[in-house]
């Protein structure tokens, strides 16, 4: 007998054993897996996603690699390991299953608004039947809005800024989300104020000056209302002009660069003028002209006057000075004799001055 040694006649391959798992087997759509491998003797990896729709990311050589899920589906992920010698081993597949993620949507007209002024957001997301709850955050305080039953939504901002207003969406069953975000600039709202120079207004002076105190406003965007047929437009300051005295409203409009407007109302009173008219002489002689003796005045609320002949006796008296004397002697009912009669008045003025005068008035038959 005989006996042949061939050495390294037998070369033995390392074989694999391939497995991995998966960072999350269920997940939402845009979502991100990341795959890590288990296997033993493994040196080279072949990935297969299941997801042709991404194209030439639907396979993979990395050992431990991501793959972003973009469409809701059911996907079967396999991977094959081979050692350093090539033998291939599979792993057992794995099912990911991916939800279909709501869509969060809203706008608003402008994104350049006023504090204290209502802006109104229109939701576009109320459409997306996967949504069961709605979360909005104003950048200054969070509010739980619900959409389902309004085309839109009011808010208002108190303090001026930049806010990030942002909508989060959500599906409650898969726990699925979105967001979305608009970047609004507030600014402050105008606040109109102003005063007289003076206060108050006697007549015959018909001109006062107002000031502007108004703030955050444009000068050139401003209206007054003088509450008596007299405006201005488009002067930060001017002069209310009073013709006639009263009690009168004085409004001031002003806005600013975006429209926002504000408006006050306050009011301003103008006296009357403190005068008042004696005749020198009438004729009580039926002829229609000058019969009588009448006060012309402005401004007199309490009077007295009293009339008297030659020797210092009483011929007529009032205390209304809306009163006219005929000539007529109040006790007897005569008329008084042709000739100079004085009087006397005392009265008081609406602005509380008191005033006395004497004098004569002739009676001219």
């Amino acid at each position: 007998w005989d006996t042949l040694v061939m050495p390294n006649l037998i070369d033995v391959m390392i074989v694999p054993t391939a497995a991995f798992i998966p960072s999350d087997t269920e997940v939402c759509d845009s979502s991100a897996i990341r795959f890590y491998d288990t296997s033993n003797n493994a040196a080279y990896w072949e990935w297969d996603f299941g997801d042709p729709n991404s194209g030439a990311a639907n396979q993979s050589d990395i050992q431990n690699p991501y793959h972003d899920f973009n469409t809701p589906g059911t996907y079967t992920v396999t991977m094959t390991a081979y050692s350093v010698d090539m033998c291939p081993a599979d792993a057992a597949p794995v099912t990911i299953i991916v939800h279909r993620s709501p869509i969060a949507g809203f706008y608003v007209d402008t994104v350049v608004v006023c504090t204290t002024l209502p802006i109104a957001f229109y939701d576009t997301s109320k459409y997306d039947v996967d949504i069961t709850g709605w979360s909005y955050h104003f950048g200054d305080k969070d509010t739980l809005v619900d959409f389902m039953n309004q085309d839109e939504y009011f808010y208002t901002f108190d303090e001026p800024g930049w806010y990030f207003v942002t909508q989060y969406v959500e599906n409650s069953i898969t726990g699925c989300r979105d967001s979305a975000f608009i970047i609004m600039e507030v600014r402050p709202h105008p606040e109109a104020s102003f005063f007289p120079e003076f206060q108050p207004l006697f007549l015959p002076d018909t001109v006062v000056p107002f000031v502007n105190t108004s703030i955050y406003s444009v000068p050139d965007s401003t209206w007054w209302d003088f509450g008596n047929g007299y405006t201005v437009d488009y002067e930060f300051h001017t002069e209310g002009i009073f013709q006639d005295s009263g009690l009168f409203d004085v409004q001031l409009i002003v806005m600013n660069e975006l429209g926002c407007a504000d408006t006050i109302v306050a009011p301003y009173r103008v006296y009357e003028q403190e005068t008042f008219f004696i005749q020198t002489a009438f004729t009580p002689n039926g002829d229609g002209y000058n019969d009588k003796l009448e006060i012309k005045q402005k401004g007199i609320i309490d009077w007295h006057m009293v009339i008297y002949d030659r020797w210092g006796k009483q011929v007529w008296e009032t205390f209304d000075v809306n009163d006219f004397w005929d000539g007529i002697h109040m006790e007897s009912g005569v008329p008084v004799q042709h000739g100079a009669y004085a009087y006397k008045v005392e009265l008081t003025w609406y602005t509380g001055r008191y005033f006395s005068k004497m004098g004569t008035i002739t009676v001219i038959r």
